[in-house]
């Protein structure tokens, strides 16, 4: 069975935490508070419940602690830090997990707007390291994009994302942290097009959006 541990208690976190739980792992959810960790608990379980009721069958246990005091890094196979956007405060908890956790174990951000090699920037056992993009919401979409960084090793990187596929997901391997990674970098370029082809008069808007849902 595997054992996560999500690092955050916002929507991202618990739906994150979600992702797992449903398809059996055994899941922490650390927080700054214990308090708080413990009452996001029921919203993981219940995304849990939306996706996979049968979840409750398989033994899985969900678990909150705090960052500051969790220890219990035996067997674990992924951590994913999803805290609030600011690069201070992960580049913060990436050095303290630098120091705690076993350099075995696999590290990921959920950033979407840092990239690794600058969130890892300095540490010893950046070659641990990745990006774990999710999209909203986490415990629903499939997708999730491994990014390496300049330091990450590629095998651990094939690992992690053969974690995720024993979990449901849908990973892609993302080679180099170019900004917008992979998804929203093709996003944006048919948003783009879409708004030029409006601009230029070739066709309404709602001829674009009929365009893009009833064909790819």
């Amino acid at each position: 069975m595997s054992k996560v541990v999500v690092i955050g208690t916002g929507t991202m976190g618990v739906g994150i935490a979600a992702s797992f739980l449903a398809f059996s792992a055994n899941t922490i959810l650390l927080g700054r508070d214990i308090q708080k960790a413990r009452l996001s608990l029921s919203k993981v379980e219940a995304c849990a419940d939306s996706i996979n009721p049968e979840w409750r069958d398989s033994g899985a246990q969900l678990t909150a602690g705090t960052i500051a005091d969790w220890s219990d890094w035996e067997n674990t196979d992924l951590i994913i830090e999803t805290i609030s956007e600011r690069l201070d405060l992960k580049k913060a908890i990436f050095a303290d997990l630098d120091q705690r956790v076993p350099p075995h174990i696999p590290i990921g951000s959920n950033s979407s707007g840092f990239p690794i090699s600058d969130i890892a920037s300095g540490l010893k056992t950046a070659h641990r390291m990745l990006n774990t993009h999710y999209f909203m919401p986490a415990h629903i979409v499939p997708l999730v994009e491994i990014v390496l960084g300049k330091n990450s090793d590629p095998d651990i990187a094939n690992q992690v994302c053969e974690l995720y596929r024993k979990h449901d997901k849908k990973p892609v391997l993302v080679k180099k942290d170019i900004p917008g990674f992979l998804a929203n970098r093709i996003q944006h370029a048919l948003m783009r097009e879409a708004l030029s082809l409006v601009q230029e008069g070739i066709a309404t808007p709602e001829d674009i959006d009929d365009a893009v849902k009833y064909s790819f």
